[in-house]
């Protein structure tokens, strides 16, 4: 019967079950008598106030009906009508008085219409006539008689029950009256039409009015409001002419009904009845008045329950000294266990064989599995303190041999790049190239592996830093257009308008990501394009939500690939003789870093199809501090500009990108087209611009170019190359043949409109004076003066390495060997930048670093730049945190060592 959860002793299951056979029966039956009492009462109290309400409702009518047959004799009386429609004009004193004689009369025969105050008559000139409580008539409230006029007037019935308002006799003692008004009428004799010429007006006592209606009864109260929704007659007669609230009056829809409230905390049922004037009667039954009369049915059931549960609880107390003191010996057993004050290797002597003695033997056992489960605790906890042993060495293991590993690889890159340099033979330099292809593809074996570790473990960092979103897509697609020309495929890329590019996350790792799926869309493709598509979904004031779509015409995958797709060490050939090489890690990594951005990516393929990589990811907005300026906009606005490309999506990108800065864009699938279309533009029509790609079926863009610039209608036309082949003699002979620029794809938004904007401004007669394959021209100017830097290194190969790059680099080196010594040479000399290697003999770089910032005369607030193979979690954090400004990972490529002396030496 009960939960096995809820642990209860006998007595408290004994007294349990008494009340739910004793006294919760009897309960019921009370209160099932308290609430048939309850309705029985209401139900009588109910008939009783609605009886009431009726004959309330009677009287009001008769008082009604007297006060308008009194409203009917004064306005039928003819000789009043006539003094009233002079108007004021030729009316004597004689007649005023016989009009106010006449209405004292007629007032004399309703002498049983108790409560009449006044009957006042006005013309609409201004007399007025004026029988009642006061002589002093003087002075009245013309404002108010005359929005009684006009309520009057428009009232849907001839007689205009007003209810309570302020008496218009100002000198009247009856500040507040009962006000009945109606407009009397006379037929004009020319137009036998009736018009207006006078007000008459009734005034009732409130007073006479509410001790009629004053009822003995006190379950009920009753109310009566006028067609303002004010209330007229009240018990509480200071409440006399308030108004209503609207909640309260909102239940009042139809001629009679009822609904529940609730006032002042008391819940009443309203009774409602409306009269044929407008006025509304209420009747208010109180639940707290019912409930008092039925309180002592209430207060007698529950004395009789407590009696009743007196008794069962002594009757339990009974049994329990009986049966239950020998269990609770036991019990108190348990509790000394909870507490652990008890032995596991406690036991309790079974000394019968009833259910005593059956408790003693399972107390036995459960002592038993509980000193096991113990002993399993222990167990537990020493293997899982062996596992984080065990996770901190795997961690350990990794940081070195990542170290171990990068430090020659950083000499054999880096020795790799300086023999490029150098003047080879053509096998020679072949072999080099197969060289540096291998060492990159290991590098980036170890990095997989190496992310793959951290992510595996949980310890792979996010940065959120500002960076330019348009420049890291542009530099990745850009990466893999050589390959992508290599293999005759279209690389292109279109970055839709709003998205911004100034933006907040970890660029580095976004990078990743992008080049390893732009990578794999090029390395499966073998004809046709591969297109990435970068578009906002949605914003607000600090996130924006955007779509990157990487979009292939290759080789695409099967449904079971897709569904292994994001696995480690998963291939879609997994085969010795694939055509396609890689580690299966690239894709696994991917999907990990999106999901820690708070992103996700999803593929859309089928097998000979192609495939469609979606990323979507949210980034915060950013203002980057030393951000670009927008390209110089020069009257492209309504620029006449052609596009001849055989490939459908270059020409939309485009037309997407022009159309932003308001160009009015044509566009030829070849060369062939283009012609054609030319010849049937007029010579105001004619474009002033025409890209044309170099590479296309039939005609290629130089054959199109020289056809364009031999005729003499398309002088003033200027030729843009579009090639995906930059090679070194591209931009000459694009020179000599006429061609006013150059543009390298994919193209990038800025550089094409940037070099539109100048070929714009170009005369009629002037070419360029040189055509840039990218239109930025990158100048570089620097002093007679060489930046020192002082290279904190101890490996040897990694001295010679680092120390002739940054000679070849312009820079002045000096060496120490290490940390110990860069704190002594810091001492004697000022370096524009140091170059610190982190594991050192004799001392490390961060302890290096804290000196010199702490103690060094000439190089205490010097850049220092981190240069490691420790690539774990928190070397980063360990490097900044000595007071170091960068971090380098090794190896280092001449490129990135450019990069990062430009950013802090100019």
């Amino acid at each position: 019967m009960f939960p096995k959860s809820l642990r209860l002793n006998i007595t408290e299951k004994l007294l349990i079950y008494l009340l739910l056979a004793c006294i919760v029966p009897l309960a019921f039956l009370g209160l099932m008598s308290y609430s048939k009492s309850k309705s029985i009462l209401k139900e009588e109290i109910d008939k009783t106030s609605i009886n009431l309400l009726e004959e309330k409702k009677r009287y009001l009518e008769v008082i009604m009906e007297e006060v308008e047959g009194l409203v009917a004799n004064l306005s039928s009386i003819e000789d009043i009508k006539d003094v009233l429609a002079k108007n004021g004009e030729g009316i004597t004193d004689f007649e005023r008085l016989a009009t106010q004689a006449r209405i004292g009369y007629l007032l004399s025969s309703f002498t049983n219409l108790k409560g009449l105050v006044s009957i006042d008559i006005y013309s609409l000139s201004g007399e007025h006539y004026h029988v009642g409580d006061t002589l002093d008539v003087q002075d009245i409230n013309t404002d108010s008689k005359n929005e009684i006029l006009n309520k009057a007037l428009y009232s849907e019935s001839s007689i205009l029950w007003q209810g309570i308002e302020d008496n218009l006799n100002l000198k009247s003692n009856n500040k507040k009256v009962i006000l009945i008004g109606k407009v009397l009428k006379k037929i004009d004799p020319n137009t036998f039409a009736e018009k207006p010429i006078g007000l008459l007006l009734i005034n009732y006592d409130i007073d006479v009015f509410y001790n009629h209606f004053t009822s003995t009864y006190k379950d009920t109260e009753y109310m009566i409001i006028d067609r303002e929704k004010r209330i007229v007659y009240h018990p509480e007669k200071s409440l006399i002419g308030n108004k209503l609230d609207g909640d309260f009056l909102s239940n009042i829809y139809k001629n009679s009904g009822r609904f529940n409230t609730e006032i002042k905390g008391d819940n009443k049922q309203v009774i409602y009845d409306k009269t044929k004037n407008g006025w509304t009667l209420l009747a208010l039954i109180s639940e707290k008045s019912i409930s008092e009369k039925v309180k002592d049915i209430l207060r007698y059931n529950i004395w009789f329950l407590g009696v009743s549960f007196i008794f069962m609880f002594l009757f339990a107390f009974a049994i329990s000294k009986s049966f239950v003191e020998p269990i609770r010996k036991i019990t108190n057993s348990f509790k000394e266990l909870k507490k652990g004050r008890i032995n596991l290797e406690t036991r309790i002597q079974s000394i019968s064989n009833d259910e005593i003695g059956e408790l003693c033997r399972w107390f036995n056992e459960f002592m038993i599995s509980l000193e096991q489960e113990r002993k399993t605790e222990l167990e537990l906890m020493q293997a899982k303190e062996a596992a984080e042993a065990a996770n901190i060495a795997k961690s350990q293991f990794l940081a070195n041999m990542s170290h171990e590993i990068r430090t020659p690889m950083n000499g054999i890159i880096g020795y790799i790049e300086l023999l490029s340099t150098m003047p080879l033979e053509k096998e020679q330099a072949s072999y080099l190239a197969e060289v540096k292809a291998s060492t990159d593809s290991l590098l980036l074996l170890i990095n997989d592996i190496l992310d793959y570790s951290k992510i595996d473990a949980n310890k792979l960092l996010i940065d959120s830093i500002p960076f330019n979103l348009h420049s890291l897509v542009e530099e990745s697609v850009s990466l893999f257009s050589p390959k992508a020309n290599g293999k005759g495929i279209d690389l292109a890329l279109f970055i839709a308008a709003g998205v911004p590019s100034s933006v907040q996350g970890d660029p580095s790792r976004l990078r990743q990501v992008l080049n390893n799926i732009i990578g794999n869309a090029v390395k499966f493709t073998d004809q046709g394009e591969v297109t990435v598509t970068v578009k906002q979904i949605r914003e607000n004031a600090e996130i924006i939500r955007l779509q990157i779509e990487i979009r292939d015409t290759g080789i695409g995958m099967s449904e079971k690939t897709k569904k292994n797709l994001f696995q480690v060490f998963t291939q879609a050939d997994a085969s010795t003789t694939r055509k396609y090489e890689g580690t299966g890690l690239g894709l696994a990594i991917s999907k990990k870093i999106i999901e820690l951005i708070g992103g996700r990516i999803d593929v859309v393929s089928a097998l000979g199809k192609g495939s469609t990589f979606i990323i979507a990811l949210e980034l915060e907005k950013a203002k980057l501090e030393n951000h670009e300026e927008k390209p110089r906009l020069v009257e492209l606005k309504d620029l006449s500009i052609m596009i001849i490309d055989d490939n459908d999506t270059n020409r939309m990108i485009f037309r997407e990108y022009l159309g932003e800065v308001g160009c009015l864009v044509k566009s030829a699938k070849d060369g062939f087209e283009g012609i054609e279309i030319l010849r049937e533009l007029s010579s105001k029509n004619l474009p002033r611009i025409i890209l044309v790609d170099y590479m296309m079926p039939g005609m290629s863009g130089y054959e199109f170019g020289k056809k364009v610039l031999r005729d003499e209608r398309y002088r003033d036309i200027k030729l843009i190359l579009i090639t995906s082949a930059a090679q070194k003699g591209d931009a000459k002979l694009a020179k000599t043949i006429g061609f006013a620029g150059c543009l390298l794809k994919p193209v990038r938004k800025k550089e094409l409109i940037e070099l539109i904007s100048q070929i714009a401004l170009l005369k009629t007669s002037a070419l360029s004076e040189e055509v840039e394959i990218n239109n930025s021209v990158i100048q570089e100017t620097r002093g007679d003066e060489k930046p020192s830097i002082l290279l904190v290194e101890d490996m040897l190969a990694n001295q010679r390495l680092e120390m002739t790059i940054l000679k070849k680099l312009g820079y002045t080196v000096e060496l120490a060997t290490n940390g110990q010594q860069a704190v002594e040479i810091c001492n004697t000399k000022k370096y524009d930048l140091i170059l610190m290697d982190c594991q050192m003999p004799i001392m490390d770089g961060y302890e290096a670093t804290i000196q010199i910032r702490k103690k060094s005369v000439f190089n205490k607030n010097t850049t220092i730049l981190a240069m490691t193979a420790y690539t774990m979690e928190g070397d980063r954090e360990k490097c900044i945190n000595a007071g170091m400004d960068d971090y380098i990972s090794k190896p280092v490529s001449m490129g990135v060592l450019k990069e990062k002396c430009d950013e802090y030496l100019h």
